[in-house]
């Protein structure tokens, strides 16, 4: 059997467009004009005003959304430093200075993050409920491991 292409057939859309973009150069100008509108750093801009207003009409997600953006964008300290600020108030901040101690991540030291497990598996807080199981996993983690703690396949297991 013998292979054989052929051109597949073209958009007459995009063929129009790009003939009146080839006839009236205003009409690609906008993108000249506006080349990183979307870019990234452009984007997170944004949503930390956003979440910058948010927070100053008193929504108390916002402090966790912006330390996780901080988070997400690698920018460690600032991440750590909003979620230290809300740990009291918000249970997922909690877990992530768990997560953020446990793979150092702009934290001094190992031997804190396995507290912040603690903090989260024996939480009477329904809202916690759903971390529980993740903070589990990672304190056997490190038991497993012996980062922050002694050593222990018992408890590890436990």
């Amino acid at each position: 059997m013998k292979l054989t292409s052929e051109k597949l057939p073209k958009n007459p859309f995009y063929t129009a467009l790009s003939q009146y973009g080839a006839k009236n150069s205003k009409f690609f100008q906008w993108r000249k004009e506006k080349t990183d509108h979307y870019g990234h750093a452009n984007l997170v801009d944004k949503a930390l005003q956003l979440l910058k207003e948010r927070i100053r009409r008193g929504d108390a997600m916002a402090y966790f959304l912006r330390g996780q953006l901080y988070f997400e964008e690698g920018w460690y300290e600032e991440a750590l430093e909003q979620f230290e600020e809300i740990k009291e108030k918000d249970h997922q901040a909690t877990y992530q200075l768990g997560v953020m101690y446990y793979d150092g991540l702009g934290t001094p030291t190992d031997a804190v993050r396995v507290e912040y497990m603690k903090k989260i598996i024996h939480s009477p807080c329904p809202k916690a409920r759903h971390l529980q199981f993740a903070a589990a996993y990672n304190l056997g983690r490190a038991y497993y491991e012996g980062k922050g703690v002694k050593r222990s396949d018992e408890e590890a297991e436990r």
